[in-house]
């Protein structure tokens, strides 16, 4: 064997290295034929990684739509609608198989949308303005229905479309409403004045049989005048009210029949559904009342069952008030301690709104005295509330009760209380010679505007204090400041300002200049 022959690199002779050298490039060129095969990327164009080829394709397609409608500009070829709504499927394919299902995609099926809309608005515009150049020059009544039809169902499409702001009124829209129910609401209320002469007539003359149907048919088209075309001048509810009462005044036995439908459907409506049962008694009372004074010789004559159904009603009402009024006023306390000072405003009057009602019947009176003084802060709320908070520290160890930094001020009292009794007057001085039973209140009032329960400190609350004395002012060296007591004692605790920290008592109805207080926020806890 020659010498070359006998060469070896690792084990393995020269050739059949070469040789697995040469097997090693034949996969690689093979492996980069087979990518080749692949999607290309475009010039310019990144190729999402979570696309495939025929998804990318379709994205491609969708462009080249968009771009068609870019450079359309005012001219808009006939066939380009039918490629935007073939582009929008396509876009909603792609939403849909969950590819790139992010902003981008969601933007672009909006702008294909507003695009195709737009297109159409445009094409829908001719006939448009014919039509108000028509309404224009028409006073025919039943000529300007037919128009008035035809362009608000133009002008409601458009609205409600996607197209742009350009081609958009919604102030012409109600226009047309307007005088369209017009239109048609006139014809019906001249009917209906015409069928009420006639019963009148009727009932006159003492044919009963057809007094009755001509208040019938009057009063039904009232219905439709006053449910379809509420917004006109024509309806009115006061004329269904008194038409209602002439038809059923007509007809005892089908009137205490209607009052025992309503009685049965109180009774079921008391359980869950106060409210409509409230309005079923008074449906009924009404009905009962109009047979007694109708019809007094009548056989469904009982006044001992209006004065029943009175006085189910009045129960059940003041069920339902007391419940909504509660609801409302936990409702109000929420946005308070949240400081959503226009949502709690709302619920304010909301419950005012229904002690004063006549459902309420006097049972809303004890919210009444925090409703009113609630409502007479007007704009103020939120200020008192800041001027509260930026006076309030936790107590050490005690993150949600909240101690006020120093003694309520005058300013302050007054804005609560309505009235200073402090014998030095000053608004940036501490209030004094206050009650027990003033400090009380103020408490109450303040617990009100901030949705919290606040009241007058502790003895343990001015020993959690001290650790700290550095966040509060006159601890031990300021006015004596009533503390919280038991109700319905001659006197109460006071916090001495002598520096000895032993509460001692006082009367409740005591006075003297050396005598204020300071506030205690439980922040965790809404009010009643």
């Amino acid at each position: 064997m020659s010498f070359s022959d006998r060469r070896t690199i690792l084990g393995l002779s020269v050739p059949a290295w070469i040789g697995i050298g040469l097997t090693l490039g034949g996969i690689a060129w093979l492996v980069w034929f087979l990518i080749s095969l692949g999607p290309k990327k475009v010039e310019g164009l990144a190729l999402p990684g979570e696309m495939n080829g025929a998804q990318w394709r379709v994205s491609r397609e969708i462009d080249a739509i968009e771009q068609a409608y870019r450079e359309a500009g005012e001219t808009i070829p006939a066939d380009l609608e039918t490629r935007l709504n073939h582009a929008i499927q396509l876009q909603e394919q792609l939403l849909k198989s969950g590819v790139d299902a992010g902003e981008g995609h969601a933007l672009r099926l909006d702008r294909l949308l507003v695009a195709r809309d737009t297109i159409r608005a445009r094409a829908q515009w001719d006939r448009l303005t014919a039509l108000e150049e028509r309404l224009a020059a028409t006073t025919a009544d039943d000529v300007r229905v037919a128009v008035l039809e035809e362009l608000l169902a133009l002008r409601r499409e458009i609205n409600r479309s996607r197209a742009t702001a350009r081609y958009k009124d919604l102030v012409r829209e109600t226009q047309l409403e307007r005088e369209y129910e017009s239109l048609r609401a006139g014809p019906l209320r001249a009917r209906a004045d015409e069928e009420q002469r006639l019963g009148q007539q009727a009932a006159a003359a003492g044919r009963w049989a057809e007094a009755l149907a001509h208040y019938t048919q009057a009063r039904e088209v009232m219905d439709e005048v006053n449910q379809e075309f509420a917004r006109t001048r024509f309806a009115d509810i006061a004329l269904r009210t008194r038409l209602h009462a002439e038809e059923t005044a007509l007809q005892g036995a089908a009137e205490a029949a209607e009052v025992e439908v309503y009685l049965q459907g109180a009774a079921e409506a008391a359980r869950d559904r106060p409210e409509l049962a409230v309005d079923y008694y008074q449906r009924a009372a009404e009905l009962q009342d109009q047979l007694n004074r109708r019809w007094p010789k009548s056989r469904f004559f009982s006044t001992s069952l209006l004065r029943t159904i009175q006085e189910k009603q009045q129960a059940v009402q003041a069920q339902g008030v007391v419940a909504r009024i509660q609801t409302i006023d936990a409702e109000a306390a929420q946005a308070l301690a949240a400081r959503q000072i226009i949502r709690a405003r709302e619920r304010i009057r909301a419950v005012l709104e229904l002690i004063n009602s006549p459902l309420a019947a006097g049972n809303g009176a004890r919210w009444e005295r925090k409703y009113r003084f609630l409502d007479g802060l007007g704009e103020s709320l939120r200020e008192v509330q800041d001027e509260a908070y930026a006076q309030l520290v936790p107590l050490p160890g005690r993150a949600e009760t909240l101690l006020m930094r120093g003694e309520i001020a005058q300013g302050f009292y007054v804005k609560l209380m309505k009235f200073n009794p402090s014998r030095e007057l000053s608004p940036d001085r501490s209030v004094d010679s206050v009650t027990w039973r003033e400090a009380a209140e103020a408490c109450e009032r303040l617990g009100w505007i901030l949705g919290r329960t606040v009241r007058l400190p502790t003895a343990d609350d001015y020993a959690a204090a001290l650790r700290n004395p550095a966040d509060y002012v006159g601890l031990q060296d300021g006015a004596a400041e009533w503390l919280d007591g038991p109700p319905g004692q001659p006197s109460a605790p006071v916090w001495p300002a002598d520096g000895t920290d032993v509460p001692v008592q006082r009367p409740r109805d005591a006075r003297a200049r050396d005598l204020g207080f300071r506030v205690v926020v439980e922040a965790d806890a809404a009010a009643n």
